[in-house]
């Protein structure tokens, strides 16, 4: 009933001629009716062979029609399953990068060294009508570094903390994605302050003690500034990388896997793609 509701609408549609008409009802009421009714084989090679011929003449009313006949008659021949584990290793990439530091923040000139250490991985999302996972970055910044702004130097070592996710959705034959995100945390830590005033009794203490005070009051601020300059770095790199990455892997699908089965004429013609939340699948039917 199912089949036949779907199969009158799309001749509806249309545009059908005679032979999409005959087709629909040779697939519905013929084919399909004598495989129900005695599950011969001679009647599956009829359905078979007329789904393939309305999926090369009118391909609009097969792709209302296809998928009907897949989950009730033919269903998926090819499951692909992979764990988030699996998934993982996949795309994992761990790298350390090493740099110079060299802004202004809050008036005060800073200079030192930075290594950054990020590995990546999987995270498999619930979804039924894609699979998606989030491609993530676990991230972690260590900076020494050396403020100056006359009259105080203080001296800082940092411990930061980023995750960036992107979204990315796989439909069984191709990845469509959404915009990175990213948090930061940031941690800063004073372990010298020195003044131009340190040789002096009395009042070099005072000039240190002071300048401790300022650091403390714009500590919050100064973090934020730099929580905001570490994303404003790394984000749009990341978003870059990763793009291209995701264009050469659709080429790589369209141009090379799916091209070879094309060529061999054994290419699915649909696809079903889902996710858990420990798992990543795919199924697909010619």
């Amino acid at each position: 009933v199912r089949l036949a509701t779907v199969g009158i609408q799309a001749l509806k549609d249309g545009p059908a001629d005679g032979n999409a008409r005959q087709l629909v009802n040779d697939l519905l009421l013929r084919a399909c009716v004598d495989y129900e009714n005695g599950n011969r084989d001679v009647h599956a090679d009829v359905v078979r062979v007329n789904y393939e011929l309305l999926q090369q003449s009118h391909p609009d009313i097969f792709a209302k029609i296809g998928p009907v006949i897949l989950d009730d008659y033919f269903n998926y021949n090819l499951h692909f399953t992979l764990s988030e584990a699996l998934l993982s290793r996949i795309v994992s990439d761990y790298r350390t990068e090493k740099g110079p530091v060299a802004d202004c923040i809050l008036g005060a000139w800073v200079t030192g060294s930075q290594v950054t250490d990020t590995m990546v991985r999987a995270d498999v999302k619930p979804s039924t009508g894609t699979a998606r996972f989030d491609l993530v970055v676990d991230g972690r910044t260590k900076t020494d570094t050396t403020g100056r702004k006359s009259p105080a130097t203080i001296f800082t070592k940092g411990n930061h903390t980023f995750t960036i996710s992107k979204p990315l959705l796989f439909d069984g034959s191709g990845f469509a994605t959404e915009e990175a995100s990213m948090d930061v945390e940031v941690n800063n830590r004073t372990v010298g302050v020195s003044t131009k005033y340190d040789r002096i009794p009395i009042l070099g203490g005072i000039a240190k003690s002071m300048a401790r005070k300022e650091v403390q009051r714009k500590q919050y601020q100064a973090e934020g500034i730099a929580a905001r300059k570490l994303a404003q770095r790394a984000l749009p790199v990341f978003e870059a990388e990763a793009n291209d990455q995701l264009v050469k892997a659709n080429d790589s699908i369209q141009n090379e896997l799916l091209q070879n089965l094309r060529d061999r004429g054994i290419a699915p013609a649909v696809y079903s793609a889902r996710s858990s939340e420990t798992h990543f699948a795919i199924s697909s039917d010619r």
